[in-house]
């Protein structure tokens, strides 16, 4: 459901990021935004290797197709987000940066960006643009639990 701050906001100057979800429900809602978009606006493709149904590069290559047909809009860029929350180490990033980089070849697309954990910057050694992620709350899955 689009609020109606989300049209408030694209009709400003400037530069505005719409996280629409990774599944066709998301995609439905870049549609519903799509004739208040300029014609060059980016549509990127944020994939996170260890999701259900973009574990390989073929598998993304279908959800892409999915979301671009359900968004009416082609995806211009991918941004790599290879993380397992709090489990998620250097080589977690590395493996899910391959898988990554494999589908962004078959689609044909550039990577936009890396987006991974600050803490982790420093185990890295990663090309291109990286957006460094600061967390400031945990899964409540991740929260201790207290005897």
């Amino acid at each position: 459901m689009l609020t109606p701050e989300i049209f408030t906001a694209i009709r400003r100057p400037g530069r505005i990021l719409v996280d629409a979800g990774g599944e066709a429900h998301g995609a439905l809602a870049v549609r519903q935004l799509s004739h208040l978009l300029p014609p060059d606006a980016g549509v990127y493709l944020v994939i996170n290797p260890y999701r259900p149904f973009m574990r390989t590069a073929e598998e993304i290559v279908q959800v892409a197709a999915l979301i671009a047909d359900a968004a009416g809009r082609s995806i211009t860029a991918v941004v790599a987000n290879p993380n397992l929350a709090g489990a998620t180490t250097a080589d977690v990033v590395r493996e899910g940066l391959w898988v990554v980089e494999a589908a962004a070849r078959y689609l044909g697309l550039p990577v936009a960006w890396t987006a991974v954990g600050a803490a982790l910057l420093s185990d890295l050694s990663l090309a291109g643009d990286i957006l460094p992620l600061q967390f400031h709350m945990l899964p409540f899955w991740e929260v201790p639990l207290h005897a």
